[in-house]
């Protein structure tokens, strides 16, 4: 009998440190437990009246609130954050016996993200600040460069649908995010998709929901993200997606269907403008992604 894999979560919370009737000074806590008891934890401070923050980013330089810091331009908080929060996770960690460090080491350094064939190459170049977010799923990895959020997902085909909506569901939706990957759905209609599955119709309405927008609706519908051959047949479908809350400026989306790179799925590019200085304090204004 193999002993299942640690499965950490952290539950972030806000707590009063000092209070008047005048004016209240708060922290935020984080509590790292296992996943299988997060929910019934979070009831219990739910039930205590305690203000759970589960759209809570330590890496964002909004949360850097130690004076010593306020004079920093948003660019460097963003890394200052970065570095804060590796020292708390490698203090965290000598508190924990060998056999659990491990499993939260993983979970803190990202190393299962990109373990279910999911990965973001960044250039070398690049001269902004690209921070990774935390998810509670391993199916999803995501970035942040600014206030502009990149998660890539791959959602298995064999995946229940059930599990498919709490991997969405987990997602924090902020402004300015995308949504890009491997989804395993046919939206039919929406995207020009020949099929619809069970997969695409929870997405469906997932994404209305939430006020989304699929870009290959707008920009690529009815080409194919995905061409096999079955006993000499063409099988085809639009399962790669890019799914968004903003209003993209000069968006240009190209699917490669000349180019397999060895993969029965085809390259997606997806080109915009994005204001970064607006977001972040940094040049130049406008930078195309």
């Amino acid at each position: 009998m193999h002993a299942k894999p640690l499965r950490p979560y952290i539950i972030s919370f806000r707590l009063i440190l000092n209070y008047s009737s005048s004016q209240y000074s708060f922290t935020t806590i984080g509590i790292l437990v296992h996943i299988q008891y997060a929910d019934t934890l979070k009831a219990k401070l739910t039930t205590a009246s305690v203000e759970i923050l589960d759209a809570f980013d330590p890496l964002d330089p909004d949360n850097v609130a130690d004076p010593k810091y306020a004079s920093l331009p948003t660019h460097e908080l963003a890394n200052t954050a970065a570095m804060l929060h590796h020292d708390r996770c490698l203090q965290a960690l000598q508190f924990l016996h060998p056999h659990v460090a491990i499993s939260v080491g993983h979970f803190f350094s990202g190393t299962y993200r990109g373990s279910m064939v999911v990965s973001i190459l960044i250039s070398p170049h690049c001269p902004y600040a690209v921070t990774q977010i935390s998810m509670p799923s391993k199916y999803a990895l995501a970035v942040k460069i600014g206030s502009l959020r990149i998660v890539c997902l791959y959602l298995p085909p064999t995946m229940p649908t059930h599990d498919v909506l709490y991997v969405l569901s987990s997602i924090p939706l902020t402004h300015d995010t995308i949504l890009c990957g491997d989804f395993n759905v046919r939206l039919g209609s929406v995207t020009g998709d020949y099929a619809s599955n069970s997969h695409g119709l929870a997405l469906c309405s997932w994404i209305e929901e939430r006020s989304l927008s699929v870009v290959n609706a707008d920009f690529t519908p009815c080409i194919p993200t995905y061409i096999s051959f079955r006993n000499n047949y063409e099988i085809s479908s639009i399962i790669d997606l890019f799914i968004t809350n903003m209003s993209l400026i000069n968006p240009s989306l190209h699917v490669a269907t000349d180019l397999s790179l060895g993969s029965d799925h085809r390259l997606l590019s997806l080109s915009f403008t994005y204001d970064l200085q607006h977001s972040t304090n940094m040049s130049p204004p406008l930078h195309k992604t």
